[in-house]
């Protein structure tokens, strides 16, 4: 299993794998939301911040990050793919990508909210730690960071 930057000649494939895990998005529930996202992930492509995993054909694993806000953006798995490690790669990838000198933050699913539960799993595994309760695309959220390392 190998992590690459995504390029623009994979979007189509990224999008096959946005589509299949979309209901466990907020903010991708329409097509309207959909086309949106697309120009999302081809800005992060052409600045070289999304993360793919690719098995033969398909895209397998993704992860969008700003290196601007020091943040992961998106991380998604192909149903099919889960549980061989390719998230936790992707994040570690993303990580490096990132400044370590200062935090890192995303935004999951809420404790209650079982879409979230291995999610968060993950996250904590990875050394993040639970922020501020918050709503992102009209959705109960929370803030999860990574403390900046010790100089």
């Amino acid at each position: 299993m190998e992590v690459c930057f995504a390029s623009i000649s994979d979007i189509d494939l990224w999008m096959n794998l946005v589509q299949k895990v979309s209901s466990s998005f907020p903010g991708l529930e329409t097509d309207k939301e959909l086309k949106q996202h697309k120009k999302t992930v081809l800005k992060f492509i052409e600045n070289k911040q999304a993360l793919c995993v690719k098995h033969g054909k398909n895209i397998t694993g993704a992860i969008l990050f700003s290196k601007k806000n020091n943040e992961i953006c998106f991380l998604a798995v192909d149903p099919q793919f889960r549980n061989r490690g390719t998230a936790t790669r992707l994040l570690n990838e993303a990580l490096l990508q990132l400044d370590r000198k200062r935090g890192i933050f995303l935004i999951t699913f809420r404790e209650d909210d079982s879409r979230g539960t291995v999610a968060r799993l993950l996250y904590e595994k990875m050394g993040f730690k639970q922020g501020e309760l918050i709503e992102a695309f009209g959705h109960p959220c929370q803030k999860f960071i990574l403390k900046a390392k010790e100089k």
